[in-house]
């Protein structure tokens, strides 16, 4: 009978021995999945304790040589068959293993079945203490060849604006790359989000980590902002159109901000006035009015509220920002003029001052509508402007220059333009004063007028400058003229230097007509013959 048996069980092995067995199989994949790896285990006898002292060692008595011989042919077979159909298997059982398996008995102690890889647990933990750890990411991949490139920053137009410092010609080709960076960022064409890996699994310590070096990040580029402007290059960038949302059909006669916000308005020939708030992006639309019959040719804020709106009639138009409602001025107390289209605005005092045809100044109360004053020059009055000292500067024909003070409505001083013979502009800052000429040439004076004598008479302009107009921090002086095609400088204060990177013959700037910049200088607006008001981005200066 037990020769039987062993003849049947030697049949079923000699059958088995051209195929792979589901048990064979079963076997491998346990000993994958418990991390057995080939050197790591030892083979594992059962030992049974005889007394305290003597340890006697049984091996397995039904397993004979042959047998063993058989089931380590069948796991090999097996072995080589994994290896045709999915490749070299990392953990890939030895046949020490197979050994090991064979003499491990069924009624052998559940933990002797079982082997603990450490190497796997260490690799694990490094893996998520690198994950959970606020240590930054290597590249994926790192030109060596950068550092030995040299661009240079002069010799092409779009380069010059990565310079650093006015001497700075070459750079090596890590630093390009990263200030190409920087000005993709500064130019905000689109976040890098989408490319971050998650930090859901970041520690609390790391994400404070992360939140000072952003603080310090933000730090630095606040410092630079407010820092002293630079001369010979201005950052300028253009975004979208003030008007994009609803451009002029006539020419741009007219462009101011509100003195506290991004409030701008717009006005032409058109009779409209729009009013847009200035993002860069959007500028959307906020108010619009039309006025019948009046052709506006200038529209300026003369209070946080109200827009008063001019143009050659002998009547003017009050327009609230608030509630959006009009109000004509078509009687002013002890004042008659045939047109009002010239006029200045004392925001401090609450004045306005509009010029006649014989040498009048005629003072007028914002508040109460009622003429306060009447000054004279000896000639036509081209231009006036109130200053921050409670003095009003006016400009003639013949390029004559008078101060006067309003506390007495006292002439101060009178004296003749340098080389100017019309005085066709005039533009007035606490520490500064620019007078432009029908020749193309504006003087600049230092400390509003308290010499007599220009610091600079600039000439870049060939042609009439039609307007002038500081920022309020008295860095940029926007000089302009529409008798000639793309005639707008910069000048940068107080060198009294025209910027030479912007603008280029590139730059669409069409027939300039007017210039305005934001309270904090952000942006500079410019008008023009095409009724767009093309907006740009003074990145030296806050936004807001």
């Amino acid at each position: 009978m037990a020769r039987t048996r062993s003849a049947a069980r030697d049949k079923d092995d000699d059958e088995g021995e051209g195929e792979v067995r589901v048990e064979d199989l079963r076997g491998i994949s346990e000993n994958l999945v418990l991390g057995s790896s080939p050197g790591k285990r030892k083979s594992r006898k059962k030992a049974s304790r005889v007394d305290d002292d003597v340890v006697v060692v049984d091996d397995d008595d039904d397993d004979d040589g042959e047998g063993k011989r058989k089931r380590r042919k069948e796991a090999t077979r097996a072995a080589e068959l994994e290896d045709e159909l999915f490749g070299r298997p990392t953990f890939a059982p030895s046949a020490e293993d197979e050994d090991d398996k064979a003499t491990t008995s069924g009624d052998a102690e559940p933990e002797a079945l079982f082997v603990i890889d450490t190497e796997g647990g260490r690799e694990t933990a490094a893996v998520e203490e690198e994950e959970g750890g606020a240590k930054a990411r290597k590249p994926a991949w790192v030109d060596e060849g950068e550092e030995d490139v040299v661009v240079d920053l002069v010799g092409e137009s779009r380069r010059r604006k990565l310079r650093k410092d006015i001497g700075e010609n070459q750079v090596g080709g890590s630093v390009f790359a990263e200030r190409l960076r920087e000005k993709y960022k500064e130019l905000g064409k689109g976040s890098h989000s989408w490319a971050e890996l998650s930090s859901k699994s970041r520690s609390a310590e790391g994400e404070e980590r992360a939140k000072d070096a952003l603080l310090r990040q933000t730090g630095s580029l606040l410092s630079r902002r407010t820092s002293v402007l630079q001369p010979q290059v201005v950052e300028a960038t253009r975004v979208k159109d003030g008007n994009v949302v609803e451009p002029a059909s006539c020419v741009l006669q007219a462009i101011d901000f509100h003195p506290k916000s991004l409030l701008m308005l717009t006005a032409g020939f058109d009779k409209m006035l729009r009013l847009f708030d200035v993002d860069g992006v959007h500028n959307p639309k906020v108010r619009a009015a039309f006025f019948e019959d009046l052709p506006i040719r200038r529209a300026k804020f003369i209070d946080e509220q109200s827009v008063l709106c001019t143009g050659r009639r002998p009547y003017c138009y009050k327009f609230n920002v608030e509630t959006g409602s009009i109000e004509k001025l078509s009687g002013i107390s002890g004042f008659e003029r045939s047109s009002l289209e010239n006029f200045s605005v004392s925001t401090e005092l609450k004045c306005l001052s509009f010029l006649g045809r014989n040498g009048e100044v005629t003072l007028v109360s914002s508040k109460t509508n009622r003429k306060v004053a009447d000054l004279r020059v000896d000639h036509r009055a081209t231009c006036a402007a109130f200053t921050s000292d409670r003095e009003l500067i006016a400009t003639t024909s013949k390029g004559e220059v008078s101060r006067w003070d309003l506390r007495t409505y006292r002439c101060l001083d009178r004296f003749v333009d340098e080389g100017n013979l019309n005085a066709t502009s005039l533009a007035v800052h606490p520490s500064w004063c620019a007078i432009g000429s029908e020749s193309g040439v504006v003087n600049v004076y230092s400390g509003g007028l308290s010499s007599s004598k220009p610091k600079k008479a600039i000439m870049n302009l060939t042609t009439k400058v039609d307007a002038l107009s500081f920022d309020q921090t008295g860095s940029i002086l926007a000089m302009s003229s529409s008798m000639k095609r793309d005639s707008l400088r910069l000048v940068h204060l107080p060198t009294c230097t025209v910027f030479a990177n912007w603008p280029t013959s590139k730059t669409p700037l069409h027939y300039v007509h007017c210039t305005a910049f934001s309270p904090s200088t952000g942006y500079v607006a410019v008008g023009n013959a095409r009724g767009k008001c093309l907006l740009y981005r003074l990145s030296h200066f806050p936004e807001g």
